[in-house]
């Protein structure tokens, strides 16, 4: 009998299995894939607050960015330069093992290659059932946290809710020329309704990819033909890695016996899909509900509820805000997108956020309403048809 099952060996399963396993508690991780996968659609781009927060391993950073450079459809540009580091670039892979190893070195035991196809919650314990190598195992624990990630059926089979707001992520590395500031580029014929990027994370290597909700293989070779025009990468044979991100949250993240973090709870920052941070807050209030829970010896819904309280109380506002803002960006069609950029240049607005520091690379809600002040808000509003409201 184990005092947690974590589902799932990403970034913020292992933080968990870390946390508890360094409490004393008896941690089993199942994870799905054998480690040996190194094509994770993933940027790597995490604060430098996320990193001092959380990580410390300097093995992980590849790259420090202080800014970037944001496209409007028809190539007009912001340029983001900030006097200090403002976001790490890590190696994702680098990531997952390294948090791994620090919870396998607290004593939590891991096994790859593991399939969960069932959770039943029964009177004393919670039944994990899973494949292995074409046979069948199951384990018991008395609580069970879900940290698949995107895809997994896990979630709706306990009851707690369907998520069918999600978007596919895709992303592919090749060579660059001469690149040095993160680029992203907007637009529908790129992107619908998010955008591409062009990340250099090397002196030779760049990662390029894009969030849409269809056909993201049409959109990354329109993505990569425009690159390739303006010179700025070479087009070698690599194909690309995908990965689905959700962009709403269940009904709920809590049950009996039974907590849902990260990805597969939609603590996704819903402007730019990004998880690990967020992933990774949520990660701790978990850590703190289960050691209640288990000292306590009471794993029941109303016990487990407090983590959704802890993390909504944390991150609902913003994640609610940056969801409208979300929708409301959805809603533009490129010729709106460039106006937008055109009160950029009329308002200044760029050198102005520049100057109040007002910009945080995690939390976006603060930027939303620096941005919205009323002659902004004026502006924008006017782009916009009655129509697209609906």
């Amino acid at each position: 009998m184990y005092d947690a099952i974590i589902v799932g060996g990403g970034p913020v399963g292992s933080y968990i299995a870390k946390g508890l396993a360094q409490a004393g508690y008896r941690v089993e991780v199942l994870e799905k894939t054998t480690k040996n996968n190194n094509k994770i659609c993933c940027t790597g781009i995490i604060s430098k607050k996320c990193y001092d927060s959380f990580l410390r391993d300097k093995t992980l950073v590849l790259k420090n960015g202080r800014s970037a450079k944001v496209y409007s459809p028809s190539g007009k540009v912001i340029e983001l330069n900030h006097d200090k580091d403002q976001a790490c670039i890590i190696d994702r892979n680098t990531l997952d093992l390294s948090i791994a190893n620090d919870a396998i070195a607290a004593g939590a035991e891991y096994y790859l290659n593991c399939m969960v196809t069932n959770i039943k919650i029964q009177d004393k314990s919670a039944r994990v059932e899973f494949s292995r190598d074409n046979e069948s195992f199951f384990s018991e624990a008395k609580t069970v946290v879900i940290a698949t990630g995107f895809g997994s059926k896990l979630v709706e089979k306990a009851g707690l809710g369907k998520v069918n707001n999600f978007t596919i992520g895709t992303q592919i590395e090749l060579n660059h020329k001469n690149i040095n500031d993160i680029e992203i580029y907007t637009g529908r014929g790129i992107a619908p309704g998010f955008f591409g990027w062009l990340v250099p994370v090397t002196p030779e290597k760049a990662l390029v990819g894009l969030m849409t909700k269809r056909t993201p293989d049409v959109y990354m070779k329109r993505l990569l033909s425009l690159l390739k025009d303006q010179g700025k990468i070479d087009v070698n044979q690599d194909t690309p890695s995908y990965r689905g991100i959700t962009l709403e949250s269940p009904k709920r993240t809590y049950g009996e016996r039974l907590i849902v973090v990260g990805d597969a709870a939609g603590q996704v920052k819903p402007l730019t899909g990004g998880g690990i941070y967020f992933g990774l807050i949520c990660a701790e209030i978990a850590i703190n509900s289960l050691k209640k829970a288990l000292e306590n010896d009471d794993f029941s819904a109303k016990s487990l509820s407090t983590y959704e309280k802890g993390w909504k109380s944390k991150l609902g506002r913003e994640l609610s805000i940056c969801r409208w803002a979300h929708k409301l960006y959805t809603k533009l069609d490129d010729r709106q997108i460039d106006k937008m950029f055109n009160i950029k240049t009329k308002l200044a607005i760029d050198k102005a956020l520049l100057e109040s520091g007002d910009i945080d690379f995690d939390y976006h809600s603060g930027m939303i309403f620096k941005l919205l002040g009323f002659k902004t808000l004026f502006e924008i509003l006017s782009i916009i048809r009655p129509s697209q409201w609906n």
